[in-house]
């Protein structure tokens, strides 16, 4: 099944549940970010990758040039371990590891979550790839993805038992946009999603394809 798929699903469950007020909350808030088109100052393709180096869910510091000398990488941005749409999303691209890794390619998955935290979404998940925390955003400022969270949403989350400071360790209330970006080992950007409704995310399989095209393998169709 798609992600798209997988969210209809999703999106059937919420609407249900959720009181229509704060349906509306939502809806608003989601359209005043989209009106901001903060999404255009994010990285594009034809960009090239920034350097950096996070730590992953065991403390060891994780370098992106490491990874590229392995070949060529998929970088998913995700909100955090308490999001249900970056948790399906991950899950399929740990479905996808083994044909990425056919492919002489990684993935790695960046948060601003603390480091327990992307523990947790790497243990739960039994993630056979990467999860970084991206403390305080830095990483994610370098991409353009971050953004403030709208103050009228913050005691919503909070209801709904996501402390956005427990989780980040600090009151900025900033959330990356969910991105992914497909990178050659040149480090050069050859696919860039970024979009600021947060259900909205690449099919993980064209990310795939993305690393297909880079490595010169015809698609089988197979997905």
């Amino acid at each position: 099944m798609t992600y798209k798929k997988y969210v209809e699903k999703m999106k059937e469950k919420s609407t249900n549940s959720a009181p229509e007020e704060i349906v509306k909350i939502f809806r608003q808030a989601a359209k005043e970010l989209k009106d901001k088109n903060l999404e255009d100052q994010a990285l594009k393709v034809g960009d090239k990758l920034p350097s950096f180096s996070l730590k992953n869910a065991y403390g060891e510091m994780v370098h992106i040039e490491d990874i590229l000398k392995e070949g060529p990488i998929i970088i998913n941005f995700y909100r955090g371990s308490w999001c249900p749409y970056c948790n399906l999303e991950l899950r399929l691209y740990q479905k996808l590891l083994p044909k990425i890794k056919e492919l002489g390619a990684n993935i790695i998955a960046i948060s601003p979550d603390l480091e327990k935290y992307s523990f947790t979404m790497q243990e739960r998940n039994q993630f056979g790839f990467e999860v970084l925390s991206d403390i305080n955003h830095e990483v994610s400022k370098q991409f353009g993805l971050v953004f403030t969270v709208d103050q009228k949403l913050i005691p919503i989350y909070q209801k709904m038992g996501i402390d956005l400071s427990k989780y980040q360790g600090n009151t900025a209330f900033e959330l990356p946009f969910p991105a992914t970006y497909v990178v050659n080992q040149e480090g050069i950007i050859t696919l860039a999603f970024v979009d600021s409704a947060y259900e909205l995310r690449l099919e993980p399989t064209k990310a795939l394809d993305a690393l297909k095209k880079i490595k010169g393998v015809k698609d089988d169709s197979s997905h």
